[in-house]
């Protein structure tokens, strides 16, 4: 498929012609990457580790451009995390409107999260059990 055909998917009759010309030339190429393959303007090799792109991740999660985006899926995610849990999400998200992940997964006990915790923070709890003896002979 070359670029014409490609960009004939899209609708960008909303856009100036900066505004295409960005984002066709972003869409490209994302649709030409191919893992593995040097970087065309540094030389470098592109298998990086996902650590690696931390800063940069970083840096779009704290743009205010994006802010109301990430809420958006955050608050998604987190209702379906509760509805799934039998828990009313908007009571809960409106009485809770600064809520953590860590707290949202704690009011549905996900995944038994609850438990967990109450054991990992008892040390009499762990002594008493084959994995925490073993683990506190060490």
């Amino acid at each position: 498929m070359d670029e014409e055909e490609y960009f004939q998917q899209f609708d960008m009759s909303g856009m100036n012609p900066d505004q295409q010309e960005l984002f066709k030339k972003v869409m490209w190429s994302t649709a030409t990457y191919t893992p593995g393959m040097k970087n065309q303007k540094t030389g470098e090799d592109e298998d990086k580790p996902l650590t690696a792109y931390s800063s940069d991740i970083q840096s779009v999660m704290r743009n205010s451009k994006w802010e109301s985006l990430f809420n958006e899926a955050s608050n998604e995610a987190y209702s379906k995390v509760l509805r799934d849990a039998g828990i009313s999400s908007q009571e809960w998200l409106s009485d809770h409107p600064e809520a953590s992940t860590i707290e949202v997964l704690r009011a549905a006990n996900y995944g038994g999260i609850n438990g967990q915790e109450s054991f990992y923070s008892n040390s009499e709890m762990l002594k008493t059990k084959k994995l925490g003896k073993k683990y506190f002979k060490r």
